[in-house]
């Protein structure tokens, strides 16, 4: 039986390790890192087999088959877009909503634009225009004042009035400098670890 999901994730720079879970089985790891974008692009597209095609992008719901995926990357948009908490940009497209105990979100660019909107500018180190790449151009999204996001799920067009289950979660972190720092957390409807 499938249950609404409630993920905690913990990082300091979300980027991606793949996670999914099935509703019938076990749960189904898929992880990879490397340098490159390109050296997790198999593991990627495999997890995305196994949650099912075709992407259904913002089409509402429910639908029994396919999966949805939030890129962070505005459409394409260089620019940087902060946000509260809730972080609710997604919620009724996506079916997402984010939180933090921190003070919100960035989705900002890695690379120094020279306007402001970079990573480095916003959280005022430079360094991290060159240490951050990103798997999905072209921002980032990352916790303001905060290692933890957390994640609630909902029925994509019901503005977070319904709420929803998955058959899987999966994420890029980046610069995950410790073995075991970064991790995922699965919980029920009711607060219980998975």
């Amino acid at each position: 039986m499938c249950t609404q999901l409630f993920l905690r994730i913990a990082s300091v720079f979300l980027i991606s390790l793949i996670l999914p879970l099935t509703a019938l089985a076990g749960p189904l790891t898929f992880s990879g890192s490397g340098a490159a974008p390109t050296a997790i692009q198999t593991v990627v597209d495999s997890f995305r087999a196994a949650v099912g095609n075709p992407n259904n992008a913002n089409t509402p719901g429910p639908l029994l088959s396919g999966h949805r995926e939030i890129n962070w990357d505005g459409g394409g948009s260089p620019a940087n877009a902060p946000g509260g908490t809730p972080f609710d940009v997604f919620l009724n497209t996506r079916g997402g909503q984010f939180t933090t105990p921190g003070t919100g979100f960035v989705q900002a660019p890695a690379s120094a634009s020279g306007s402001g909107d970079d990573l480095g500018t916003f959280f005022g180190n430079a360094t991290y225009d060159t240490t951050f790449g990103f798997f999905s151009p072209a921002r980032l999204f990352v916790p303001v004042n905060s290692n933890i996001t957390d994640v609630l799920f909902f029925i994509p067009g019901t503005a977070g009035s319904t709420s929803a289950w998955v058959r899987g979660f999966g994420a890029v972190f980046i610069d995950v400098d410790f073995a075991n720092s970064t991790k995922i957390e699965f919980f029920d409807i009711v607060g219980n670890l998975l």
